[in-house]
Formats: structure tokens, sequence, C-alpha cells
């Protein structure tokens, strides 16, 4: 099952609305890289000095919980209380959609026992404190190359793709080296 489809079955409710900790359950092993592709895509906008810092730390915070090796992130209580809308019910969910559905149709699982493997998963952990570190420099073009690195990572780890990871590395070690140069 695609991660479109997993997302979309997680957030079908009755009610009117469902907790983000219910969400997170639900598609288990594949938060942490939701997680980040949702933390670290606002940085792929260039906008103001400063503004990538959060969603740096926030990165940095989840790549520390896979080095931990936590089943599930820890996130605040009050983020795990909110209420979202069903997918039947919310827009912006229907789009999202749209736009992952898509992006299956490049991102697909290649090898998949290689990105289970404890060193990959390790390694993956300490690339993304590298370039959430980079991201949280205020300066101007130290966010968005680390922030491309992380999401390609991040979708890596959604669908287990090999190619995909290759991509991710790619791009942190050029935002990296951008970084260095700045």
């Amino acid at each position: 099952m695609g991660l479109s489809q997993q997302i979309r079955k997680a957030f079908e409710s009755d009610g009117d609305y469902i907790k983000f900790s219910e969400f997170l359950d639900r598609i288990d092993s594949q938060s942490f890289g939701l997680l980040l592709v949702v933390c670290a895509m606002p940085s792929l906008i260039p906008a103001f000095p400063g503004y990538a810092a959060p969603c740096g730390i926030f990165c940095l915070s989840l790549a520390v919980q896979i080095l931990k090796k936590r089943e599930k992130p820890w996130l605040p209580q009050w983020m795990l209380d909110r209420k979202v809308k069903p997918a039947n019910k919310n827009w912006f969910l229907r789009s999202a959609l749209w736009v992952l559905r898509q992006i299956e149709w490049v991102v697909k699982p290649r090898k998949p026992e290689f990105m289970d493997r404890p060193k990959v998963t390790r390694f993956l952990a300490y690339f993304i404190i590298v370039c959430s570190l980079s991201m949280a420099i205020p300066l101007p073009g130290t966010n968005s190359l680390p922030a491309l690195g992380i999401v390609f990572i991040g979708l890596a780890m959604l669908e287990r793709d090999t190619l995909t990871m290759g991509w991710g590395v790619f791009w942190g070690i050029f935002g990296i080296a951008v970084t260095t140069a700045i």
C-alpha cells in the first residue's frame, strides 16, 4: 500500500475530528519520515534569515530520537492533542494526498532491506543532525539545500527507497558545502 493510501486510511474517521496522536499511531513506522518531510519543507523557500531555525531544531530532535531507536517520535502533549478534520472533510489533506500520489510515481521501494540496516539508520540520523544544524544557522543561503536533503531522506524513509536516499545525501552534502563556504 502506497503512502498516500496509508495517510488517507489513517485520517478516516466517522467523527468530526481525529487527534494527531491517533494519526501518528496509525502510520506507525513511517511517522519519522513524514514529520521530517513536513518540517523541512517550509525551509525550501528562501525567506528572511533565521526563519528556518525552528524547523532545523525540530528536525534535529527527530534525528536524535531516531538515534535513540524510538519506535514513535516524542512530541509535546499539546501537539499530540491537536485535532484534525478527517480526510473527507479536509480540503488541505485532499490536496496533499494528490501531491503524494504524484511523488509515488518516482519514489518507490528500492532495495528496502538496505534501508532497514541499523548502520544505515544511524548514518542517516547523524547526517540529518548535520543538515539540521546547517538549517538552523541564520545566514542567507544556508537553509534550502540542507532542507532539500532532509526532505529527500524523509521521503526515502517513508517509501524505503535507496535511490531517493542517495539524492538526499547528495543535496545534503552540497548544502553543507555551501554553508561552510559562506
